[in-house]
């Protein structure tokens, strides 16, 4: 498994983020109106620029709503906006200016956003790249994603997973939640690993989908489907050359000790 580049969340177009590094989140996707749960992280960075990343609602309650992105997405800056949109750029004017946000876009609860003490920050291929934060204003009606039973969630090699994510395409700016299917070709205990682009453009994960989700099985309505690994990393920087994409998988952080299961409300 050589595959070396994090996903990092770089600022929103057509800014590039700290790294200069550009971002392309559903590579050969195409729009996504239906995964209502899976949102906009966004944190700012300096004064003037935005860092985004893709979350999913995996739980509501006492009017907070529980997101799992990546810890890679939290460790350096610290969201303080989640939109509920299948467009971001309607929660920007709330990051980092003072102003309270108006649904679609939520407050981050300051003191919520934690990361997996298993994530090395310093490794080329992380695991355990997950994040938990909550926000406020949830209702009964803001839609969730499952999580998997425990440690069983399914998976196998040759599965084929649904991803979503936000931001840029392989074409250009964009700023639309994103959905693309492939397969599972290699499977850990920690991880999940899928083959994407190439001559087939097939479609997958690259810069900026950093945090959203895998989702089994692919294809489902969204009540049916379940949270089975986070974006994490891949080979390229580009989605166009990126061949290879890493989730974390969720069910390794499930269970009585599971940083995830720890971290949603009892």
């Amino acid at each position: 498994m050589v595959v070396p580049s994090l996903l990092g969340c770089m600022a929103p177009p057509p800014s590039d983020g700290p790294t200069g590094m550009t971002r392309s989140p559903i590579a050969y996707g195409t729009p996504d109106s239906t995964h209502t749960a899976v949102v906009a992280v966004l944190a700012p960075v300096g004064s003037t620029e935005i860092e985004e990343c893709t979350g999913t609602i995996v739980q509501v309650s006492g009017g907070f709503g529980y997101v799992l992105t990546a810890a890679h997405c939290c460790n350096m800056y610290a969201p303080t906006v989640v939109v509920l949109s299948s467009d971001y750029t309607v929660g920007e004017q709330y990051v980092g200016t003072g102003k309270t946000p108006v649904p679609p876009a939520y407050p981050v609860v300051p003191g919520s956003v934690s990361y997996d003490p298993m994530f090395d920050s310093s490794s080329s291929q992380p695991d355990h790249d997950f994040c938990m934060l909550k926000f406020s204003g949830a209702t009964a009606s803001t839609p969730t994603l499952a999580l998997p039973t425990s440690t069983s969630d399914g998976l196998q090699v040759g599965s084929r997973v649904e991803h979503v994510g936000f931001g840029v395409t392989q074409t250009g700016a964009n700023s639309q939640r994103m959905t693309g299917t492939d397969t599972v070709d290699q499977l850990t205990s920690l991880v999940i690993q899928f083959d994407q682009g190439g001559d087939a453009d097939i479609p997958g994960t690259c810069e900026g989908d950093s945090g959203g989700p895998s989702l089994l099985p692919a294809g489902a309505p969204q009540a049916q489907q379940v949270v089975v690994a986070v974006q994490s990393y891949g080979n390229s920087t580009t989605c166009s050359g990126e061949t290879s994409g890493v989730a974390s998988r969720v069910s390794s952080a499930m269970g009585p000790s599971g940083f995830i299961s720890s971290s949603v409300a009892s």
